[in-house]
């Protein structure tokens, strides 16, 4: 059989487009009382629209701008590199996606499943990323506009940037430099061993946080809470850390840069070194190898 390429507005039609296959580049209209499998389906989809939600199969060699698509995409699976537009009517489950996002924008809270395979910029895209799980290894761009519990999250988040205040969850799985993130990380918890970088402009209660810092740096102004399972070398810490309290046993480095009351400290200064001067408060809990220490600063 001779594949023709397909013509038209196919606004007035319907039903089943199982049997259909070939080039829908020249397609227009409304796609909305159409369903079945478009595995057989290729070209340029740019002048559709319409609700998509009966389509199923495998969307590898479609292409084109979906801003004008809505409906749920659960059934869609293949490559999306060739996809770009906005994304904000479509929900469903991505799983079985994969590919170059960086054309998609628009809010993605509808969206869940496993983005392992998904990868690109994903500055233009919004939403509550709560359902999304996988590694976020090729993730890069701007986050601030996504906001949910990112404990299904994993990988290497050194590309992201943007404001985290709305993030909760679990960050152990999460490796990376942070040195462009900023924002509240009050909801965050979890191991954060594997990160680094300058956290000058994070902000928040680490009480939930655990894990060796050795890899950050920067002001800890904006920092509060129970520091009691943080461990490594804060050498590159530097601001007031009055807020802060627990036991820094685990700490060591040079403290030169750190400034305000200690009185909530407690634990084994031994391995701290540097100018005290900027200190107050009461170091009764402090003491060294030999003996406790006592009194003000």
């Amino acid at each position: 059989m001779i594949e023709k390429a397909l013509t038209g507005d196919c606004s007035g039609l319907w039903g089943d487009c199982s049997g259909l296959w070939g080039d829908c580049t020249g397609l227009r209209g409304d796609c909305s009382n159409l369903w079945g499998d478009c595995t057989g389906l290729r070209g340029d989809c740019s002048n559709l629209k319409g609700d998509c939600s009966n389509l199923k199969g495998n969307c590898t060699c479609l292409r084109g701008d979906c801003t004008r698509l809505w409906g749920n995409c659960s059934g869609f699976k293949g490559d999306c590199s060739n996809l770009w537009g906005d994304c904000t009517d479509l929900r469903g489950d991505c799983s079985n996606l994969k590919g170059d996002c960086s054309g998609l924008k628009g809010y993605c809270t509808g969206l869940w499943g496993d983005c392992s395979d998904l990868w690109g910029d994903c500055t233009n895209l919004k939403g509550n990323c709560s359902g999304l799980r996988g590694d976020c290894t090729n993730l890069l761009g701007d986050c601030s506009y996504f906001w949910g519990d990112c404990s299904s999250l994993k990988g290497d988040c050194s590309g992201l940037l943007g404001d985290c205040s709305s993030l909760k969850g679990d960050c152990s799985n999460l490796l990376g430099y942070c040195s462009l993130l900023w924002g509240d990380c009050s909801g965050l918890r979890g191991d954060c061993s594997n990160l680094q970088g300058d956290c000058t402009d994070l902000k928040g209660d680490c009480s939930n946080l655990k894990g060796d810092c050795t890899g950050l740096k920067g002001y800890c102004t904006d920092l509060q809470g129970d520091c009691s399972d943080l461990w490594g070398d804060c050498s590159g810490l530097r601001g007031d850390c009055t807020s802060l309290r627990g036991n820094c046993s685990g700490i060591w480095g040079d403290c030169t840069n750190l400034k305000g009351d200690c009185s909530n400290l407690k634990g084994n200064c031994s391995n701290l070194q540097g100018d005290c001067t900027g200190f107050k408060g009461d170091c009764t809990d402090f003491r060294d190898d030999d003996s406790f220490q006592w009194g003000k600063f």
